[in-house]
């Protein structure tokens, strides 16, 4: 059993949903393809040419970074690293800046000093009293100002090499001496 249209127009258009129902099964077909397109091989050429030179560019900025990252730690460690005897001495040196009291090993400490140099009471000279509390409130500022820089100096969260550390002390007790002995222009 056929169908066929009687009208013009209407056998134009069977026919033409014919041809269109054909050609929407061939868009289905897939059709193996053998040959290459030669105008893009050299763009594919130039692709690779590029991903290997990035590959190769990757991998030294990774080896760089690693070994850099290796120096930074190392830097770190050095600048957070205190020895043993420098902080066996931090409480000694402290006490020396800033305590007051006399040793009869040692002798008299940095305060101790200006305390026994500036007495609050003075026989020979009472009219002292207040002229001595503020000669020694000073230096009590002042050394306990260098008491805080040595402390912060021997902090171990403070990244400074241990050279450094040991000049900045030595700067420190250089300031004290001078200070305590009244040398005023350091």
């Amino acid at each position: 059993m056929t169908f066929t249209p009687k009208n013009k127009n209407t056998r134009f258009l069977f026919i033409a949903l014919i041809g269109l129902g054909s050609q929407s099964l061939m868009a289905q077909k897939i059709i193996p393809m053998k040959a290459r397109d030669a105008m893009s091989q050299t763009l594919y050429a130039k692709i690779n040419t590029a991903n290997n030179q990035s590959t190769m560019a990757t991998l030294g900025n990774t080896t760089a970074i690693t070994g850099f990252t290796n120096v930074i730690n190392r830097q770190n460690l050095e600048l957070s690293t205190i020895s043993m005897p420098i902080l066996s001495k931090k409480f000694d040196i402290i006490y020396f800046v800033s305590g007051s009291g006399f040793s009869s090993t040692k002798g008299y400490n940095s305060y101790g000093y200006i305390e026994k140099k500036y007495p609050i009471i003075n026989i020979f000279n009472p009219t002292d009293l207040i002229k001595n509390e503020m000669v020694r409130l000073r230096y009590q500022k002042k050394l306990s100002y260098e008491g805080r820089r040595i402390n912060d100096y021997l902090n171990p969260y403070n990244p400074i090499s241990e050279g450094e550390r040991i000049l900045l002390i030595l700067s420190s007790l250089e300031n004290v001496i001078n200070l305590v002995l009244e040398n005023e222009t350091y």
